[in-house]
């Protein structure tokens, strides 16, 4: 069996919700705050699952700077969603359109 991607640390998850729980179960904290708190346990960058989404949280300037000066072309496509499909025509528009050469 071959390995997957190496993926950064995060919260551990749930089934279907994913780190969801981390997020919304922290009462009296602004989600800035549960972020730091996250960030301080699993380091300056880190993955979060909401549902079916994985997100790369970065959490520091120099992470942030590694990560998109060094892995820029990884990181700069957007994930697919097809309502983002339905409503850009099938990413047609400006907005939604794939990172490369069109």
């Amino acid at each position: 069996m071959q390995p997957g991607p190496r993926l950064p640390p995060g919260p551990w998850q749930l089934p279907v919700i994913g780190s969801l729980h981390h997020l919304l179960l922290r009462r009296g904290l602004l989600p800035h705050h549960t972020m730091r708190d996250l960030a301080l346990r699993h380091g300056p960058l880190m993955l979060l699952r909401i549902c079916e989404r994985a997100a790369a949280v970065v959490s520091s300037a120099e992470a942030a700077r590694e990560v998109f000066k060094g892995h820029d072309a990884a990181f700069s496509q957007r994930p697919g969603s097809p309502g983002i499909d339905e409503l850009s025509r099938h990413s047609q528009g400006v907005i939604f359109v794939p990172y490369g050469d069109h």
